[in-house]
Formats: structure tokens, sequence, C-alpha cells
């Protein structure tokens, strides 16, 4: 199948830029075909993607079918051509065949909607490609051309540590997915029930780690689809190999510091990533549960008033406070929380105790509680003030807490605030 010429953005190497990265392209222009199942793959060449890619980026990395595609070029560049190309550095090569698989693979069996990943790899890299530039012999040059060419198509070929990065970035991505985002993995599944099944309800769909490389799925997709257990659990198996080899791609997007064209049915997962990633990444989400502690504590919101004057060192002292940090911590959670859960932890009973305890008139009354006691005649004062003193400590670390979400809230906000903006409570 050819390939649109949809491109996005990879992420930035700590090396290159996103100028640079914008540069160049990694896919394919592989049109492959079969005469029948089980028959040798055919391979010729989306010619319009091959030279639009080498005139829009200054490298276009060719993922490779089993270099196959050479034989297909020379018609169109002649011998002379593709070598020039190879040798300009216009032209790079991806040819590796690891990938994601599920299955046991000689390990104990599974049961239903259990599922086992591995990364396979049939030959080491250097025997991979030696067995293709083989391939090249099947092209109608003389047979010095086609060790030359080979010798050139060897030298293109730039194909990262993948083995790494499968262990680095591409399974523990996965794994993230799998266990963490539902949204992704329900959408991969979906997207292959659609081509079967025209109704597409919601369903649920989740999974638990269950051993290495194991996970279980708890889902209703049969009943919500009313399909049999089978196709569930094939429809599942799908769906997570999609998100393997989009994590893959991604992955090898950020490898080759490198933009990627995808292929129609591989879109619109990738289109799901981004929209999930684009909400993930934005303030507003963020600035919205801040806004949403801030009413609920009863604070001001923070509006465009010519009188307010904010104190940047007491800002910048703020930003780097262990009172801040925990609340920044604690700042995602609250997605569920009601407002009750929310206002107990900024101005609840505990929290303003801890407060006040932990605050410079708790620490007086304690001074001077422990002082009085000390004015006792001996033996029992000064035994009193100490008992005070170490049940003051006590009460301090095991009791009476100091909330640095409240404290951030009640104490540390409002004093960025020089004219007392939000010193009054609505």
């Amino acid at each position: 199948m050819s390939e649109t010429v949809t491109e996005v953005s990879a992420s930035n190497s700590t090396q290159t830029s996103t100028k640079e990265i914008t540069r160049r392209v990694l896919g394919s222009s592989a049109i492959v075909s079969q005469d029948h199942p089980g028959a040798e793959i055919n391979v010729s060449v989306d010619l319009d993607s091959f030279v639009h890619r080498l005139l829009l980026f200054d490298t276009y990395i060719l993922h490779s079918v089993r270099l196959k595609e050479f034989p297909a070029l020379l018609p169109y560049f002649g011998y002379e051509g593709v070598r020039d190309l190879l040798a300009s550095g216009a032209l790079e090569i991806r040819c590796d065949c690891i990938q994601m698989a599920e299955g046991t693979f000689f390990t104990p069996p599974i049961p239903q909607f259990t599922y086992q990943f591995h990364s396979i790899r049939p030959k080491t890299t250097p025997e991979y490609v030696h067995d293709c530039l083989q391939n090249i012999h099947h092209s109608s040059l003389k047979h010095s051309h086609v060790l030359k060419l080979k010798y050139s198509v060897a030298n293109a070929i730039t194909n990262p540590d993948l083995i790494e990065l499968f262990r680095t970035e591409i399974a523990p991505d996965f794994e993230h997915e799998l266990l963490h985002n539902a949204r992704l993995v329900k959408a991969a599944i979906g997207i292959g029930l659609r081509r079967k099944h025209k109704a597409m309800p919601e369903f649920h769909v989740s999974f638990e780690k269950v051993g290495d490389d194991r996970y279980a799925a708890d889902t209703d997709l049969p009943s919500k689809m009313n399909i049999s257990n089978e196709e569930a659990d094939q429809a599942i198996r799908v769906g997570l190999l999609a998100v393997a080899a989009l994590c893959q791609r991604i992955a090898e997007m950020k490898a080759h510091s490198a933009l990627s064209g995808f292929i129609d049915e591989d879109l619109p997962l990738f289109q799901e990533k981004l929209r999930i990633l684009a909400s993930l990444a934005t303030s507003d989400r963020q600035e919205k549960r801040f806004n949403r502690v801030i009413s609920i504590a009863g604070l001001r919101p923070f509006v465009c008033d010519p009188n307010v004057r904010i104190n940047v060192d007491k800002l910048l002292e703020v930003r780097t406070s262990s009172e801040f940090r925990e609340f920044r911590d604690w700042l995602p959670s609250i997605g569920s929380a009601s407002d009750a859960d929310i206002q107990d932890r900024v101005a609840g009973l505990n929290a303003k105790l801890g407060l006040f305890v932990h605050g410079n008139r708790g620490r007086a009354i304690r001074v001077l509680l422990s002082n009085a006691l000390g004015l006792i005649p001996p033996p029992v004062g000064p035994i009193l003030g100490t008992l005070a003193s170490t049940g003051d400590t006590f009460l301090l670390d095991k009791v009476v807490r100091r909330s640095g979400i409240a404290a951030f809230v009640n104490e540390l906000y409002p004093s960025i605030f020089e004219s007392g903006f939000l010193s009054n409570r609505t």
C-alpha cells in the first residue's frame, strides 16, 4: 500500500533542533503485493512519494522492505543515479525487521483475555542486512555494478540499536499505554472492529500486569458488542499490536530525528495519540484545577486589576518552596475529588490546626507554655517542662502535621500579592 504524505513531528533529540528534524523524514515508498498467500512478496515503488520526499526534505530515511525497492528504482534512476543518490546523503536506509509480537512462544499457555508480548528479530542485524542485500542481484545490472551498489546501499543503512530502543523506550512506553491510557487502547480496538461492525457502543477495557510481559484484560466488550469471547479476544489482540507498532514508530522517529509518513490505516490511531498528548500538554486543564482550588478555598480569582502588584522576589521564592512542590504534585489528582474533599484539604479543621500549631503564634504559645512549666519549683517544674517539650515534638511530627498544600493556598500564594489582593475572602 502506498503512503500518504502525511507528516508529524517527532520528539527532539538532545542534539537535534526542531528545525533540523523538520528537514528529515522517515517512511516507506514500497508498494507490497503477493501473488497468493504465503508466496514471496513483490515490491514496487511509489515513485511520486519517493521523489517528493527527496525534494521536500534534506534527508529521506527509507524504511525498506528487505531492500527490495532498489531493483525497482533502477529503471527510473539508473545505476549511476541510485549510486549518486546514496552517496549524496539525501537518501538513508532503515533496514531491520524487529517488531513486537504477541503469543506464548514456548512459555506456559495463558487463558483467554490474557496477552503476552515479545520483541522478535529473526536474525541479528548484520545477518539480516546481508540476506537483504542479495535482492540487489535480482536487478539486470552486471556483476561489478551489483557489488558496488550493494556496498553503497550498505553504507547508507542507519539502523539505531533497536534492541536497546525496545528495552529503554518502546517496551516501557507500550506498557504505560496499556496500563494507563485506556482511551488510546480503546481507540485501537475500535478501529479494527469498525471494519466489520457498523455500530460501536461505548465499552470498558482495562489491564493488569500478571507476570513478565503478561497482561490480563477486564472487559465487557463481548456483551456490549454482542460478539463472541473469541472475536473480542482477537479484536483486543489486534488493537494492542497496533498500539505496540505506534510506540515503535514514535521511538524510531525520535531515534532518527525525523518526521514520519503514515499509511492511511495507521493515521487515525496516531491522530488519537496526538489528541491525547495535546490534551495533556495544554496548560488549560492544570490552570482550571488551580482556579477550582482557589475558588473553593474562598480566595478571589486573579484578574487584571491595576491596583494589584506582584512581589517577584516572593513569587520566585514560592516557586522553589517545598509547600508549592507538594501542592503541584497534588493538583493533577483532584479531577475526581469532590468540592468537599478539596475544602477539607485546604481549609478543613486539620489543615487550619496544622498551620496554626506550626505558625509563629503556635510556636510562641508552645514556648510560653514550656517556660511557664519550667518556673514551677524543682523537681516538678523542670520535669514537666521537659515532658512538654517532648510532647510538643511528638505532636508536631505525628499528630498535627503541617500541610504543604494548605500552607501554599492560605499563606504562600496570597503573599505574592503586595496589595493584599487575595487576603479578603469572598
